[in-house]
């Protein structure tokens, strides 16, 4: 279950959903009629083919090709977050870029984690991978929205600075880099934490004792309809279009662009993510407005005393949404390579160094004086012989 719909299996845990059900009755609510009147479907040995179709989408999507994806963008944001660091990098603006990595960071690490449950379906899960996994699916919520809260952060961030450019220096220099970037850094991760309280709650040793009771279920369903549907789904859609709106009105009215080229770069970079964001997270937001429709139907099944299943075109679609987001989290460092100059340049200075330092293959080799009064060492370098001059001369 991926952030941005409805938990409604961790709510009403199935032995399997209705695909995976062979000669057996499930009992689910009359979407149409919405009465107490429950429709009894058998289910015979055709649906395993359903059940075939499920499996082979998870095993390549959510298994080997989030695996991949995910593999490559963690390395890329172990990068990012190396060349952001950096003391040329320094800036309000970069260091939420920094923290966005190490947020799509997070989010990665867990989704692989989460890999070997979609590569082996039929894996037994052990009292201790069942807590690796509930601990991962924690940090996988808590690290995504951080990385949505911190994109809506670039955004403001950009925006006073592009639209209200003298009251943004002012307030930079009376604030202070470290003051200023705490004014961001502490409503995403307190936001972060509460909005998934119910969802540490839930994967906590209370969680499967508070499930019995008939008002716990109503109010975590309700719950989520506003966490995470619409404040990591509906709230930052909304906002992220307006300000990007008006960021790229104000960039096209300004007359003196090159005076101000370095904010209009860094606001471009910002664009460039927050579209991406837009376009790759949509069918997350579309799977959560979908079964925050479905919650009335899904209490009443509760009511009824029979149990709600996903059709079989919600779950594949939930599968390919997920691995979205997992692209999303991946593919933000090709951004600031394309468009971030200042951040090839300094990529490529530390590759640079990086491969003179490893070029130069320096060994030491240290003799005793014949007069024993010392030890004298000599280098032996492999290599173009630079280091061996650098080093003799040094030491003239």
């Amino acid at each position: 279950m991926m952030d941005g719909e409805v938990d409604i299996d961790s709510i009403y845990p199935l032995v399997e959903d209705f695909i995976n059900m062979t000669s057996e009755n499930l009992v689910i609510l009359n979407n149409e009629t919405m009465e107490n009147e429950c429709v009894v479907l058998n289910f015979t040995s055709d649906d395993e083919f359903a059940t075939e179709i499920f499996h082979g989408w998870n095993w390549w999507i959510g298994g080997w090709l989030t695996c991949l994806t995910a593999a490559l963008g963690a390395v890329a944001n172990i990068l990012s977050i190396v060349v952001l660091s950096s003391r040329s990098m320094r800036s309000v603006f970069n260091h939420l870029l920094l923290l966005l990595c190490v947020a799509d960071f997070m989010f990665l690490v867990t989704n692989l984690l989460a890999t070997p449950l979609a590569l082996l379906p039929y894996l037994e899960l052990t009292k201790e991978l069942m807590m690796v996994h509930r601990v991962s699916e924690c940090i996988c919520h808590f690290s995504l929205a951080s990385s949505v809260f911190f994109t809506i952060s670039l955004t403001i961030e950009r925006y006073q600075a592009v639209c209200y450019p003298h009251m943004y220096q002012a307030r930079t220099v009376a604030t202070g880099h470290t003051t200023l970037l705490l004014y961001y850094i502490i409503p995403c991760i307190l936001c972060s934490i509460l909005f998934n309280i119910p969802r540490f709650i839930h994967f906590s040793p209370l969680g499967p004792e508070l499930q019995q009771s008939s008002w716990y279920v109503v109010y975590i369903l309700s719950f989520q309809a506003f966490h995470p549907v619409t404040t990591t789904g509906i709230i930052p859609f909304i906002t992220l279009s307006i300000l990007n709106y008006k960021i790229f009105n104000q960039m096209m009215v300004t007359i003196n662009r090159s005076s101000r080229a370095k904010d209009f770069l860094t606001a471009k970079i910002m664009m460039i993510i927050v579209l991406t964001f837009l376009v790759l997270n949509t069918p997350r937001l579309l799977i959560g407005l979908y079964e925050v429709c479905q919650i009335k139907v899904v209490i009443t099944c509760y009511e009824a005393g029979s149990r709600y299943a996903k059709p079989l075109t919600q779950d594949i679609f939930d599968i390919i949404a997920r691995y979205l987001m997992v692209l999303n989290s991946s593919i933000n460092f090709g951004i600031y390579c394309m468009v971030g100059s200042k951040f090839r340049t300094t990529l490529s200075s530390m590759l640079r160094r990086h491969r003179a330092n490893s070029h130069i293959d320096q060994e030491i080799t240290c003799t005793t004086l014949v007069n024993g009064n010392g030890i004298i060492c000599t280098p032996s370098m492999k290599g173009n012989g630079i280091g061996r001059k650098h080093f003799m001369e040094s030491h003239l």
